[in-house]
């Protein structure tokens, strides 16, 4: 619980900041999907190494949660806020929009 508290601590300026509209790159924006990703991926490869399987198929299984097949399909505005798909943002990646 305290570790969800801490997440959402972290990651809740970001995103209302990218709620905002803020236009062009958001350097808060690209620091919350980060962390988002480890901890996620972190929480189910620890559940997967308690049932006996290796920690990258919790990992997989988080990235698949977050990305459009499910978090994007039960909830897409905010798959759509925490994850934006606009080129300004993939420029923070290095991503050729």
């Amino acid at each position: 619980m305290r570790n969800l508290l801490l997440l959402s601590a972290l990651i809740a300026p970001a995103v209302a900041f990218a709620a905002e509209g803020g236009k062009g790159p958001s350097a808060e924006l690209l620091f919350a999907q980060i962390v988002v990703l480890i901890f996620c991926g972190r929480l189910l490869g620890e559940a997967m190494q308690r049932i006996g399987q290796p920690a990258i198929m919790g990992q997989l299984i988080a990235g698949i949660l977050l990305g459009p097949s499910v978090l994007g399909a039960l909830a897409p505005d905010l798959q759509a806020t925490l994850f934006p798909t606009g080129k300004e943002q993939a420029a923070m990646m290095g991503e050729a929009a």
